[in-house]
């Protein structure tokens, strides 16, 4: 069982995460259209994919 800083650990960590998508979903929507948009852009779905074929890669190069 974790204890309670690798608890917060990954809660902050999954917390950045969710932020960081909502961010690019309304930076995309500022870019693509000019206003934002009124549902996300990227799905957690994308999101995630998006993540795993990046670290499978070897990085964002």
């Amino acid at each position: 069982m974790p204890s309670d800083p690798i608890r917060l650990l990954f809660f902050l960590f999954s917390v950045s995460f969710y932020n960081l998508r909502v961010l690019v979903s309304i930076v995309l929507g500022l870019v693509l259209y000019d206003r934002l948009p009124e549902k996300p852009l990227i799905t957690a779905k994308m999101f995630g994919d998006l993540l795993i074929t990046a670290y499978d890669s070897g990085g964002w190069l």
